[in-house]
C-alpha cells in the first residue's frame, strides 16, 4: 500500500532516509528498506516500510515514495 509520496528540498544520505522513517514509523531500521526502483525490490516478510528514492529536477533535490508492508502501521 502506497502510504505517501515525499519532495525533500536536500540531499539525503541513504542512513538518514532509512532511520527517519523508521523513527516516524517507530520500527527498527532492519524494517526499513530502501530502493531505487519499487519495480525491482526484493521484499522479505522481515520488512515493513520500502522506500523508493528517485531524484528529481526544480526546488527539490528527492522523492521518496513510501510504501507500508505491514497491515499493521
Amino acid at each position: 500500500m502506497l502510504w505517501e509520496e515525499v519532495l525533500v528540498d536536500r540531499e539525503l544520505t541513504d542512513d538518514e532516509v532509512v532511520t527517519t522513517i523508521a523513527a516516524v514509523f517507530s520500527v527498527s531500521p532492519d524494517a526499513v528498506l530502501l530502493v531505487d526502483d519499487i519495480t525491482e525490490a526484493n521484499v522479505s516478510e522481515a520488512l515493513r516500510v520500502v522506500c523508493e528514492c528517485i531524484p528529481v529536477r526544480g526546488d527539490f533535490s528527492i522523492r521518496l515514495s513510501i510504501y507500508l508492508h505491514d497491515p499493521v502501521l
